[in-house]
């Protein structure tokens, strides 16, 4: 009896333990197990044995098993097989046929908790009699599995002989002995294992195809969302092809509850639910990663037309019933792609054969992509960019530097691209000379149009050289400077154009011979690029420019660029397109006026994009009720005055007025006092804000700080008060408002600002800035710091006046911290 007492009280200590202080869902569940086999065993010791009993004794039975199941027994009872361990990921099945130039790699991702040998075949014996059953995937399947008599994969290098195929090995095991390895760890390996396989030139130079089973779409999601962010890995999204998805839970899974509940029984064997939380519907890693892939299948050159995405038609069956899919053709399709339905259930319908018409419409497909875009334009552009030398490869990484395509990528497309169709546009793009000045009011939406315009002609005119460059103020110092628009116009220039490269390299060759010696980075100097670039033109393919935000560098160097294109446009094959506020100053003295200056103005073009993008919000955010959406759409249209960036400010505010229970009435009035223009709209807000010295701080940093500021660094900025009686930094951080942690600095950045400021990744670190630059051009131009002192002030202090306060607030912070003891000591 003592030992069952005792028995019975670990027990009851480890369910108060589950209970209460476990986050882990298994323990709570096996918590709550044994706690229902003590209550019925506690409940049949008082009941007489009679056959009246019999069903509580079989139902304290089976939770008994299931208690086992449960318990670290598991791990004598289910033995799992030991990790798959391979040497290589990728696999070659054929490196194309040898009377055949390879033009292309195709490259297969099975899907989770599977392997090569078992995912990429049908069970029918091979249609080509002697192929030895070794040869299906080039990899050896865990001894329990059954494996396929033949893959489809191998059937693809005879029916598109100029591909090499390859798999993807990833061991994404859940229920047992799982990797520490999340989607985005398994994504990176792809692209450093296409990296591996992809060194030669030639093979750079290849486009992808790439065939997703399952979760194995998901890899390849994640790989094309981080290889564009990343300058390592930028050559394989840019080589992206076409897609063709097999089941891919795009939106999520239907049975993912499942798979959770089965990895409990695995627990003490190493199960882990990891990789399932990207599988559940609504997972927000996984609506994140569908959207910036979607951004990016926009955005690329041949898709969303060329992804292919197959759902299963045939329901699974639990003992012959059927009862559910696994993926649902909502989830298994992406807006905009082509979508096939297999007459097959999930774990089938990547199991093709040679004679099955669906393995046909997937060649077709592809043999397609490889026919009518592959050969037409890698012909072309073998004409322009042949093989580049080492020392090429080395002069454009000189050229480049980390951030030169993040501003163009963190510009969202909110609209159409009526730029396409404009009439001015279309007579610039037929004069292959002279500039175009796109103009508007801050936040009409002039990056969006130059971003669509430069991406569309990108894709469509190959026998044109296109180069962009979007400054931006409040981002790094590199974004924002001539210096860098230099080196990134002639990256994009040269990168293109293998003579004018030669002639950069020469000099590069002897830089680095004279100046800087082997291992060392060669500098550039602005000037020298500048005058490199004017003589590379005249022989130079036509060039099209694309310059955002040209008044975000300052009127001085602003004034200097226009008068250096000014010079260049003598030539017939140059033609520029900036964009800027009204504001900005043309005239003689930068020789940039005439008629040969054609001007579109934003604000009066895109109010048909704007009742676009206004409708379809509210459609989104009320739903039913047409009459209302109409009637606030032309509202809302109507106050915006061709505002891009007031429109997406407001919007959200009247759906979260309907999501709260308003009326119609109400929602109406609110739309009627909404305040016109931006600089009201941003007096309102900064009227609204409640901390307000905290926010003077904040805002004041985010405004004149020389760099953008890590959340990090907001938090020990703001941490230190110049008032405070704290004469040590580790008293400002045991206070209780020292932030721990990044994300409760994101909110708070949120929050003092009223939504004036956000949170961006950049240079793979989470920075503050402002939703736009006239943000920072109401705070010091106009009276945005004077509200925010004194919302009730009717003085007329100048925002010189009240900036220089701010940099008042920022110096004493920094002498308050400097003189700190444990800042002293630290030296």
């Amino acid at each position: 009896m003592a030992a069952l007492a005792i028995l019975f009280t670990a027990v009851g200590c480890y369910i108060a333990w589950a209970s209460i202080l476990s986050n882990t869902p298994f323990h709570k569940f096996w918590s709550l197990i044994q706690l229902l086999f003590l209550f019925l065993i506690h409940a049949l010791y008082d009941l007489p044995i009679s056959a009246y009993n019999i069903p509580l004794y079989i139902l304290a039975f089976a939770i008994f098993v299931l208690c086992v199941a449960l318990s670290p027994a598991q791990v004598f009872i289910f033995r799992p097989e030991p990790p798959d361990q391979q040497r290589n990921k990728i696999t070659v099945l054929s490196n194309g046929h040898p009377d055949h130039t390879t033009v292309v790699d195709i490259v297969a991702v099975h899907g989770l908790a599977s392997n090569p040998a078992t995912t990429w075949g049908s069970f029918k014996p091979p249609q080509s009699p002697g192929v030895p059953d070794s040869t299906v995937t080039g990899h050896d399947p865990p001894s329990n599995q059954k494996v396929p008599k033949r893959s489809w994969l191998c059937d693809l290098a005879e029916d598109i002989p100029n591909a090499r195929i390859m798999t993807f090995n990833h061991n994404t095991a859940w229920q047992a002995n799982a990797l520490n390895k999340s989607l985005n760890d398994h994504a990176d390996d792809l692209l450093r294992s296409l990296d591996l396989k992809r060194e030669a030139p030639e093979e750079k130079a290849r486009p992808i195809i790439f065939i997703g089973h399952s979760f194995g779409g998901l890899i390849i999601k994640q790989a094309m969302v981080n290889a564009n962010l990343d300058l390592q890995h930028s050559n394989i999204c840019k080589q992206a092809l076409g897609f063709i998805f097999l089941g891919t839970p795009h939106k999520g899974a239907e049975l993912a509850w499942g798979a959770r509940f089965i990895s409990l029984f695995g627990f003490w064997n190493g199960s882990s639910t990891t990789l399932l939380e990207a599988l559940e519907l609504g997972s927000p890693n996984n609506q994140t990663m569908h959207s910036q892939f979607v951004k990016f299948l926009v955005n690329g050159p041949y898709m969303p037309t060329y992804t292919l995405c197959v759902f299963e038609a045939v329901k699974e069956s639990f003992c012959g019933m059927p009862f559910m899919q696994v993926v649902t053709s909502d989830s298994a399709v992406i807006d905009g792609s082509t979508k096939i339905g297999f007459e097959r259930r999930h774990r089938e319908i990547q199991r093709l054969s040679r004679d099955d018409e669906d393995y046909k419409v997937i060649v077709l497909s592809m043999k397609k992509w490889v026919q009518e875009v592959v050969e037409r334009i890698r012909k072309q552009q073998d004409k322009i960019a042949q093989e580049k030398t080492q020392d090429q490869e080395e002069c454009l990484r000189s050229l480049s530097f980390p951030l030169m395509n993040q501003r163009r990528h963190d510009i969202e497309t909110k609209h159409d691209t009526w730029i396409l169709k404009h009439e001015t546009y279309k007579q610039w793009l037929g004069r292959r000379q002279g500039f175009l000045w796109i103009k508007g009011n801050p936040g009409a939406g002039k990056s969006t149009v130059l971003k669509d315009a430069s991406g569309d002609v990108e894709a469509a005119r190959h026998d044109e050289v296109v180069a962009s460059f979007f400054f931006f103020r409040h981002g790094d110092p590199t974004q924002n400077s001539l210096i860098s628009f230099f080196r990134s116009l002639l990256h994009q220039i040269l990168d293109k154009d293998l003579p004018a490269l030669e002639k950069l390299t020469e000099r590069h060759r002897k830089k680095r011979a004279t100046q800087y010696g082997a291992g060392k980075e060669v500098q550039w100097h602005e000037a020298e690029l500048m005058v490199f670039l004017e003589t590379i033109i005249p022989a130079a393919r036509p060039i099209r420019i694309y310059v955002d935000a040209l008044d975000e560098v300052g009127e001085t160097d602003a004034s200097r660029l226009l008068k250096y294109f000014r010079g260049l446009t003598v030539h017939d094959n140059l033609s520029i397109c900036f964009s800027c506020r009204h504001n900005f100053v043309f005239g003689p003295e930068v020789g940039v006026v005439g008629p040969e200056v054609l001007t579109i103005c934003v604000e009066n073009e895109n109010n048909e994009d704007l009742e676009t993008y206004v409708r379809k919000e509210l459609e989104d955010g009320i739903v039913g009720d047409n009459e209302l959406i109409q009637e606030l759409t032309m509202q809302i249209t109507g106050k915006a005055t061709g505002i891009f960036l007031w429109v997406t400010l407001v919007v959200p505010k009247i759906t979260i007025a309907h999501a709260e229970g308003n009326s119609s009435k109400y929602l109406k009035q609110m739309v009627q006092e909404l305040l016109e223009g931006l600089n009201e709209y941003y007096k309102d807000m900064v009227k609204c804000i409640k901390h307000r010295k905290e926010s003077l701080r904040l805002m004041g940093w985010i405004c004149f700080a020389k760099r953008p500021l890590s959340l990090a660094d907001l938090r020990d900025f703001m941490a230190v008060d110049p008032d405070s009686s704290y004469t040590s930094f580790k008293q400002c951080q045991d206070s209780p408002h020292y932030l721990e942690t990044d994300d409760q600095m994101k909110k708070k950045v949120k929050s003092l600002s009223e939504g004036l400021a956000e949170v961006k990744e950049q240079n793979k670190q989470l920075v503050a800035q402002f939703i736009h630059q006239s943000v920072q051009d109401y705070l010091v131009k106009s009276d945005g710091f004077q509200i925010l002192e004194n919302p009730n002030t009717t003085s007329n202090t100048t925002g010189e006046t009240t900036s220089s306060r701010r940099h008042l607030d920022i110096a004493k912070t920094c002498l308050k911290f400097i003189s700190m003891e444990d800042v002293v000591k630290r030296g």
